[in-house]
């Protein structure tokens, strides 16, 4: 597996490489920025942010994500397929057409999201808070 910082993913997709695969990121910040059309499958992610980007027509497949963030992030039919996903954040996204299917979901919000605009089908769900009333206290502290 390829470890990959930002700056080089940022160079070769604007260089025209739109698909990346067997990457690992690590501390990644990829934040309010255009990346429509990425597509990373068979990777993993660890503390990669992509808030307040675009991501139309992204793909993420059979990804494992650990503290990732997506919020404030545009994912207009943004596909996630066959990904671990652990401890995100997935509030304020702006949503339509989404598909997070075949996944699984441990301790991740999506607050402030129109959830009709995501298909969850075959994702499997372990502390997911589409409301913040729904987060406790332990919930934090074991997150």
């Amino acid at each position: 597996m390829q470890h990959m910082l930002s700056s080089e993913i940022l160079e070769q997709f604007r260089a025209g490489r739109k698909e990346f695969s067997n990457i690992h990121t690590q501390f990644c910040e990829l934040e309010g920025l255009d990346l429509s059309g990425l597509v990373i499958r068979d990777s993993k992610l660890d503390y990669t942010s992509f808030r307040h980007s675009t991501l139309k027509n992204a793909k993420f497949i059979n990804c494992d994500m650990f503290f990732f963030s997506l919020y404030n992030a545009n994912t207009e039919n943004l596909l996630i397929d066959k990904c671990n996903i652990d401890t995100a954040r997935f509030d304020s996204m702006k949503t339509k057409n989404m598909k997070i299917i075949n996944s699984r979901l441990s301790f991740v919000a999506l607050f402030d999201v129109n959830l009709g605009e995501i298909n969850l089908q075959g994702t499997t769900e372990f502390k997911v808070f589409r409301n913040i009333s729904e987060l406790t206290e332990k919930d934090a502290v074991e997150a």
